[in-house]
């Protein structure tokens, strides 16, 4: 980065999250950064940070906390950013992930349904626009991905997915679909893996629809969302108070993640961008939701904005559960996945006090790190050992161990975690006598991206 200005000019312009040897996984870039004012007469304060990328310039609010998306091309790219007579020169060098284990958007058409999601009147719904929004919050994911783990030091790792969504059509009748449970359209619209399935589901039982098509592949995750969702409107009184009761009245909802299929309805996905020049506009958007016609899924605050982030949120609480983590109290893999929008854009001036409301846990970020859709799989094709001894408490791994949890049972909360994170492996680690006092669900994943989930006692 190079910043330049003019020798009187007391403005202050700073990039945060890169340096100049850094490289991006992601077509979408956050840049984070800060401005100071001059508080001078001879050099006034601008209302606009301007930000210049390939000859095309737009504007940004003149914040001390300032957020921008870019939209970069592979190789290198060079931004400029002008506050008052500040100006900062960026490098970014985007090298997009390479992995043979990737993401697959699908857009799921049941048998007789038109593939129209529902939406408004002034929103296109055709399954070519749902594509397009499915695949450009993919992308906004896989940067949320990356910056977390550079916030947390483990470098700027992230997914790799495949280059365009899929409209994928199942045999499964539309009305048939409306019928059932979140958990019977997992199992049916689902994928069998080796990774159990959501926690949800009390038993693995092996997918139909996408493991049986041309698309099946164990190197697959698939990212996948109904078209035939329908919320009855016309059935909403002011009785229907809560989330749940919206939930009775609309049909083919599903939220659901884990081995290999994390699946969804449509209910929202009018409230997603198409493009990406909507994306912050979409955060910001402060249009009430009726729920005489549309689903109120924004967790209680009731616009297109929230809905937008709430539901983004889920997506990536359920994609990150088909990367083997488990639930946390707080963060993205607890509740805090509602409030994903303040990651990416700037609500208001007051929002820097409030903090982070997306962190993941150590455990949770270190086991993203080395996990084999995110790169850590250079070894894993080699024979390895990964055992845990019931009798003794020990766990062995000839890779080394990374990650070792202990969740509860029912709900795979993290109770106890430890994380190893050096460059000298470990192989071998002792669970402490109290840790192992009540049942519990083992999670260790080893320096090669394996995993391994038993139950202990």
């Amino acid at each position: 980065m190079t910043p330049k200005r003019s020798p009187n000019c007391p403005h202050q312009l700073q990039v945060l999250n890169f340096q100049p040897t850094d490289v991006t996984p992601c077509a979408i870039v956050r840049l984070l950064g800060l401005t100071s004012p001059s508080r001078s007469l001879s050099c006034p304060d601008p209302e606009f940070i301007t930000l210049t990328l390939k000859g095309t310039s737009r504007q940004l609010p003149a914040r001390r906390r300032f957020k921008a998306l870019l939209e970069v091309a592979e190789g290198r790219n060079d931004v400029i950013l002008q506050f008052g007579c500040r100006r900062l020169e960026v490098r970014l060098d985007h090298v997009p992930p390479n992995s043979l284990f990737t993401v697959l958007p699908l857009y799921v058409i049941c048998a007789g349904h038109s593939g129209e999601f529902q939406a408004p009147p002034t929103e296109n719904c055709d399954p070519q626009s749902a594509c397009r929004r499915i695949h450009l919050a993919s992308k906004l994911l896989q940067t949320f991905t990356a910056e977390k783990l550079q916030e947390t030091g483990l470098g700027r790792r992230t997914f790799t997915l495949e280059d365009r969504c899929h409209v994928f059509r199942s045999a499964l009748p539309a009305e048939e679909a409306r019928r059932m449970s979140q958990e019977a359209l997992w199992t049916r619209i689902g994928t069998s893996s080796n990774s159990p399935p959501p926690p949800a589901l009390t038993s693995r039982v092996p997918g139909r629809d996408i493991m049986r098509s041309p698309l099946r592949s164990q190197r697959r995750k698939y990212l996948a969302f109904l078209s035939c969702t329908r919320y009855d409107g016309l059935r909403f009184t002011s009785e229907l108070t809560t989330h749940e009761d919206a939930l009775k009245i609309t049909e083919a909802y599903v939220a659901l993640g884990g081995g290999g299929l994390a699946l969804f309805g449509s209910a929202s996905l009018h409230s997603w961008p198409e493009a990406f020049e909507e994306i912050a506009p979409r955060f910001l958007d402060a249009t009430p939701i009726d729920p005489r016609h549309l689903l109120d899924d924004s967790c209680y605050r009731g616009t297109l904005g929230a809905s937008f982030s709430t539901t983004l949120g889920a997506v990536l609480h359920e994609l990150f559960h088909c990367f083997d983590l488990g639930h946390s109290r707080g963060g993205v893999m607890g509740r805090g996945f509602d409030q994903i929008s303040r990651f990416y854009v700037c609500a208001d001036e007051g929002e820097e006090a409030e903090g982070d409301r997306t962190p993941l846990e150590r455990s949770c970020a270190v086991l993203l790190a080395y996990h084999r859709w995110l790169g850590g799989s250079a070894g894993a094709a080699r024979e390895v050992s990964l055992v845990y001894d019931a009798h003794s408490g020990a766990v062995k791994a000839t890779a080394g161990i990374r990650v070792v949890e202990l969740r509860r049972r029912e709900d795979q909360l993290i109770g106890r975690s430890w994380t190893f994170e050096g460059r000298v492996l470990r192989h071998f680690f002792q669970l402490p006598p109290e840790a192992r006092l009540a049942p519990f669900l083992l999670v260790v994943e080893d320096n090669c991206g394996n995993i391994l989930k038993q139950e202990a006692q």
